[in-house]
Formats: structure tokens, C-alpha cells, sequence
């Protein structure tokens, strides 16, 4: 159950890196220049979307679990980026 866990939610993340180097590349603020730009990336999101989809339907509880931890985080990030955008300013 912990692996099924651990295994959901980190693979997501890397999922989300690939999705803003797509974005960066777009906006032309990635200084980084792969060959076949943007179809390695985008068969890498599919395959790792269809791996967690799988995973999520073998496994909805730990899924669940993991993507409440995520949800619980994202509240986290935005107090935290408050704080630091408070502490620079004054």
C-alpha cells in the first residue's frame, strides 16, 4: 500500500516538470533546445498519464490518499509564497 502510495504521487510530479519545460519552450524562455521538440515530451506525458490511470484503477484508495496529500500541499505552497513575497517587500 505505502509503494502504491509513494509511487502514485511521485509520479506525477516528474509529469508536471515535462508540461512547464513544454511551456517554457513555447514562451521561449527554456534555454534548453531537444531535437523532435515537442513529441518526445508530449508521448512521455501520455505514457505516464496511462501508467497512473492504470495504477488509479488497480489501486483507488492509496491514489485517493496521494492525491489528497497533493491537495493538502497546494494551500501549503501559496501561505508560503505569501510569507516570502511579505518578507521581501518589507
Amino acid at each position: 500500500q505505502i509503494l502504491t502510495y509513494m509511487g502514485f504521487s511521485l509520479g506525477i510530479f516528474p509529469l508536471l516538470t515535462v508540461a512547464g519545460l513544454i511551456k517554457m519552450r513555447i514562451r521561449g524562455q527554456s534555454p534548453v533546445k531537444l531535437p523532435g521538440f515537442p513529441l518526445p515530451q508530449i508521448i512521455y506525458i501520455i505514457t505516464g498519464l496511462a501508467i497512473l490511470i492504470l495504477a488509479f484503477m488497480e489501486r483507488p484508495v492509496e491514489s485517493l490518499f496521494a492525491l489528497g496529500t497533493m491537495a493538502v500541499g497546494i494551500p501549503a505552497y501559496f501561505l508560503f509564497v505569501r510569507k516570502k513575497n511579505k518578507a521581501l517587500t518589507s
